[in-house]
């Protein structure tokens, strides 16, 4: 038994880690010197240095992200304790949901004032590109 509960404990921890750790990567919008879309779409320097501004602002919008209401251990010890604490858990969820809602919307943000960036064309190459990718 103890070994179940070293086990649902490792696992929930890892969960836990990862879900606080996704939420605070804005690395899954490349850097625009990085990115080869830059190449791609012919982005002029001006171009590149706004969207360069834009990603810095992203980062610092996900890095001020609060994660105060996330308790540490906090479902592990309702595991630990053998009693459902059914606000603990709720809370504790509801906190990885906050932060996750959270950095989304800083990625559409951030992904909607790129597109304010863009000519027509690149916008057009953009949606053409998309739609490639998402018929293989």
């Amino acid at each position: 038994m103890k070994l179940i509960t070293r086990i649902a404990f490792a696992t929930l921890l890892t969960t836990g880690l990862s879900i606080t750790a996704q939420a605070a990567d804005v690395k899954a919008a490349p850097a625009p010197a990085q990115d080869p879309i830059v190449q791609h779409l012919k982005l002029t320097n001006d171009q590149v240095a706004k969207i360069k501004s834009l990603h810095q602002q992203l980062e610092s919008n996900v890095q001020q992200i609060s994660q105060q209401e996330i308790k540490d251990g906090a479902l592990i010890n309702v595991i630990d304790s053998g009693k459902w604490d059914e606000k603990a858990v709720n809370d504790q969820l509801a906190a990885f949901s906050k932060i996750d809602q959270q950095v989304r919307y800083y990625r559409v943000k951030y992904y909607f004032e790129v597109n304010k960036v863009l000519t027509p064309e690149q916008r057009t190459q953009v949606k053409k590109d998309l739609a490639d990718a998402l018929s293989e």
